[in-house]
C-alpha cells in the first residue's frame, strides 16, 4: 500500500486551497529553495526518466532555518500505516500555492 503525506494550502484560487496528497514513496528529495519556497522532487517514470517537481510558495518565519523542508521530511520518515501522513507546519509557516511540473 502505499504511503502518502498530506500538505494543507490555504492559498485563495480554486486550483490552491485544499489538501494535497504526495506519493511518498516517489520523493527523490525536498530542497528549501529559499525562505518562500520549497521543492520536492518526484520519480514519477523511472523508465522514461520524467520526474515532477512540486514547488510549495509559503510564508516565511524569518529565522533563516529551512523550517519547511524539516517539516516535510519528518512527515517523510513517520511510521507508514496506509494513512496519510500530515505535514506539521511549523509555527507561523502557511501555504498559499502548489504546483506540479513535469520535467
Amino acid at each position: 500500500m502505499a504511503n502518502f503525506i498530506k500538505i494543507q494550502s490555504s492559498g485563495t484560487g480554486i486550483n490552491n486551497i485544499g489538501s494535497y496528497l504526495i506519493n511518498a514513496g516517489s520523493v527523490l528529495t525536498v530542497l528549501q529553495m529559499n525562505q518562500t519556497t520549497t521543492d520536492i522532487y518526484l520519480e514519477e517514470n523511472a523508465d522514461e526518466g520524467q520526474k515532477t517537481k512540486v514547488t510549495i510558495t509559503h510564508t516565511a518565519t524569518g529565522t533563516g532555518k529551512a523550517l519547511m523542508k524539516d517539516a516535510i521530511n519528518k512527515a517523510l520518515t513517520a511510521n507508514p500505516g496506509g494513512n496519510p501522513t500530515n505535514v506539521v507546519l511549523p509555527a507561523g509557516i502557511s501555504v498559499s500555492n502548489i504546483v506540479f511540473l513535469t520535467t
